[in-house]
């Protein structure tokens, strides 16, 4: 009996002393499996992170497209404004001397049977002559103006813009395939039946870019080209009157696009086609940056040779030259 009593009290020491190392990984269990839930938990939360991540860096890419996009849009619009603007405003009374004697030369030929009397008086108030070429009744005519190579788009334009303005159904612009003998005739209409139903508004007007003829080879523009301009001095400049200025140029043409610098002034700028021929080319400017260069000016670039070209540049107003250069192939 004393035997049995002394067993169960090493029983019961050794199972005192067992339940602090049980405890003790008991503790230490839940403490790995914490680790591991932890470590599992940190992973699942570092991909997550990784995955927005991502997911932020493709958003922010399509933000800036989309930005890009607006930006584009906007540059259009503006561009589109632009051309709109003296559109809208124009009437007889904003056009000067100079420019309605100038078109004066510009015979604006009447075929088409939709044309009005009075759609003829507003065309000849902006100096234009008019010649009446309507057919015998009998006979079917279209809706479409022609013009010859020696017409610049804005006369072109401005024609369309008349006829539109009062309700005239105009199909399209194209200019004339032979214009021998029609160098600065505007022809409204020709034989034949309409082959189309579409008309043009005043907007696709002023957005059209297909009435240059792009036959004509005007590759010997490309490159960059610098010179010195010389500016003649005229009441509107600040230059005095008997005196001359000095200004420097880089054109630079390449992927049919026309860029402009001005570095003595400060300014850049860009130009766009109006009108070309084989040895000829006229701009219409367009400033970008800088505020010491006058806006919306007419620039006409004439090939001297494969090395030089002549530098006209033309007062917005269009009273004529009042700058010119040489400019020399780099």
């Amino acid at each position: 009996m004393q035997e049995i009593e002394v067993d169960l009290k090493e029983l019961y020491e050794a199972t005192k002393s067992a339940r602090p190392q049980r405890l003790s990984s008991i503790l230490i269990m839940i403490a790995l499996l914490g680790s591991v839930a932890w470590l599992g938990l940190s992973f699942y939360e570092v991909k997550r992170l990784r995955n927005r991540s991502s997911q932020l860096q493709k958003e922010s890419e399509q933000l800036d497209k989309s930005i890009e996009q607006k930006k584009a849009e906007l540059t259009d619009k503006q561009q589109l404004i632009e051309t709109l603007t003296p559109l809208l405003d124009l009437t007889p009374l904003v056009i000067s001397d100079p420019e309605r004697a100038a078109r004066g030369a510009i015979r604006v030929q009447s075929v088409s049977r939709d044309i009005k009397p009075e759609m003829l008086a507003s065309i000849r108030q902006f100096g234009f002559s008019i010649e009446d070429k309507k057919p015998p009744d009998d006979e079917p005519t279209t809706n479409i103006i022609w013009f010859g190579k020696s017409v610049s788009t804005e006369d072109v334009k401005l024609v369309a813009y008349i006829l539109v303005k009062n309700n005239f159904k105009l199909n399209d612009i194209k200019s004339f395939k032979n214009s021998s003998g029609l160098e600065n005739v505007i022809q409204v209409g020709e034989l034949g039946r309409p082959k189309s139903n579409s008309y043009l508004t005043v907007t696709q007007i002023a957005e059209k870019k297909t009435f240059i003829d792009t036959d004509v080879d005007v590759s010997w523009l490309l490159g960059t080209w610098q010179g010195e301009a010389t500016q003649i001095a005229t009441s509107d400049n600040q230059i005095e009157t008997g005196q001359t200025g000095q200004w420097t140029i880089t054109l630079t043409v390449q992927n049919g696009k026309y860029s402009v610098d001005y570095p003595s002034l400060s300014c850049r700028g860009k130009w766009t086609i109006l009108k070309k021929s084989v040895k000829s080319i006229k701009f219409k400017e367009k400033i970008t940056y800088g505020d010491r260069c006058v806006d919306n000016g007419y620039v006409i670039i004439e090939k001297k040779d494969s090395s030089k070209i002549l530098f006209n540049y033309i007062d917005p107003d269009g009273t004529g030259v009042t700058s010119f250069a040489i400019l020399n192939k780099q």
